[in-house]
């Protein structure tokens, strides 16, 4: 009767091994919430000669879009730790076995070779488990600058139209947060020598935004770039610029998805 025991070798489920495509959720989910840009509408008799009326479709909420790129990162990250921990309950079993051969047989030189067996599997083990641990943290460093494209993306749906060689962006910016704003008694809207013209012409437009018959000045400020703004109020200044919101809605992704 042989004294030796037999070799195990560690066996990877070929599921465990699958490529996390981390990018094409991301296009995928990106396709479906791409937002949709302003259409114009005949002019109904109210507004000024020259400015066309938009329409914007209902576009999904910032929290929702933040919370939707939070969940395709948890999900990559749940896809990682699920190939590791099966990775160490494979390892377990076949320490577990060897073990168990080896006390059955009762032979020595059986229990020298379940030893022998156990390191080396042990070193599959621990090779492997490095491997997965750096595609792990390759997925994840690369999932900053894919949210970062997202972002680009994302601007349509930020300001309501693309921004690209596109005025109204400005008017957008403006008419969103003044309508988010508490009530004041006057508003001084800043805007950069680019946008000024444009904003000013449209002064009454911005009135009806208030509802009511309040002392609103637009004023050029030099240190603003374009699609930059500020509104003031008697109790407080509002910063309504594009790249002050891009910034924002960024930093909440990063947070939500632990970045």
């Amino acid at each position: 009767m042989s004294n030796m025991i037999k070799a195990y070798t560690i066996r990877y489920d070929e599921e465990a091994k699958k490529t996390i495509d981390t990018h094409l959720k991301l296009d995928q989910e990106l396709q479906m919430k791409r937002a949709k840009v302003l259409q114009p509408v005949p002019n109904d008799g109210e507004f000024v000669e020259g400015l066309q009326a938009v329409v914007v479709e209902a576009l999904p909420s910032q929290e929702e879009m933040a919370e939707q790129a939070s969940q395709i990162l948890e999900g990559a990250k749940q896809e990682a730790d699920a190939i590791l921990e099966q990775a160490r309950q494979e390892a377990l079993q076949i320490q577990e076995e060897a073990y168990a051969e080896a006390q059955k047989k009762g032979y020595e030189d059986g229990i020298l070779q379940g030893q022998q067996e156990l390191q080396k599997q042990k070193a599959e083990y621990d090779m492997l488990a490095k491997k997965l641990k750096k595609e792990y943290d390759d997925m994840m460093e690369a999932l900053e600058p894919q949210i970062v494209e997202i972002m680009a993306s994302l601007i349509e749906k930020i300001t309501g139209i693309m921004v690209q060689d596109r005025s109204e962006v400005i008017l957008h910016l403006i008419d969103s947060a003044l309508k988010k704003m508490e009530k004041s008694d006057e508003y001084t809207i800043r805007v950069s020598k680019e946008d000024y013209e444009y904003v000013a012409e449209r002064k009454s437009l911005l009135l009806g935004i208030l509802e009511r018959e309040v002392p609103l000045y637009i004023t050029e400020d030099a240190e603003l770039s374009k699609n930059q703004c500020l509104i003031e109020t008697s109790t407080r200044v509002i910063n309504c610029s594009l790249d002050v919101q891009l910034s924002n809605l960024l930093t909440d992704l990063k947070l939500l998805g632990g970045i």
